[in-house]
């Protein structure tokens, strides 16, 4: 994620921020429900053609023995690899986009902290299951909104500032059950906001 740039390209106060780190709480940490199966990634060629190899020809082990290789290890097929613990996506993404679009028409202003729609998405896929309510208390462009909403999860959001309530609407127009309090619609069509 590029860093803020008011600090970082105008002030020149601080570094480029190049990871951000998620705190992930938890009520009793023995009954989540996160589930890495439902996030594998593609395996690597390497890996690929390790397993098609039949795993490891070598047998070795590393530091106090937490990690041991013996013949064989990687060898058996898997639906995909587990994902690292640092999620690195690119910034923009079609719903970005749409969302930019949408607002420049309307003639508002976009939210500044916008997060591709992948992150929350691989999120909500990790942490939830179907069904789950997925709860955003600042939705910004409404993105994580979006991502529950077309991974069947129910969802709730809340945002301060209507402005970008109005223009985030936008990425559901179209969806079952979309509708939008017609007072809003009118004070923030294109043409027709105050100025």
């Amino acid at each position: 994620m590029p860093g803020p740039m008011q600090w970082c390209s105008r002030t020149r106060q601080q570094l480029q921020v190049s990871w951000e780190p998620l705190l992930w709480f938890a009520r009793n940490p023995l009954k989540v429900k996160s589930d890495n199966r439902r996030v594998l990634e593609p395996h690597s060629e390497r890996h690929l053609k390790l397993m098609q190899a039949g795993g490891e020809n070598r047998e070795t082990n590393y530091g106090d023995g937490a990690y041991r290789l013996k013949v064989g290890s990687f060898g058996t097929p898997t639906p995909g690899r587990i994902p690292n613990n640092i999620i690195t996506r690119g910034h923009r993404c079609a719903h970005g986009s749409r969302y930019r679009k949408s607002a420049i028409e309307l003639g508002l202003p976009t939210h500044g902290a916008g997060q591709p729609y992948s992150v929350p998405e691989f999120l909500i896929k990790f942490l939830t299951e179907e069904g789950d309510l997925v709860v955003d208390p600042f939705s910004g462009r409404g993105m994580t909104s979006l991502a529950a909403e077309l991974n069947n999860r129910a969802w709730m959001s809340g945002e301060i500032n209507l402005e970008y309530i109005r223009s985030g609407a936008e990425l559901f127009r179209g969806r079952p059950g979309f509708w939008l309090n017609p007072q809003i619609e009118r004070a923030f069509s294109a043409g027709n906001r105050e100025r």
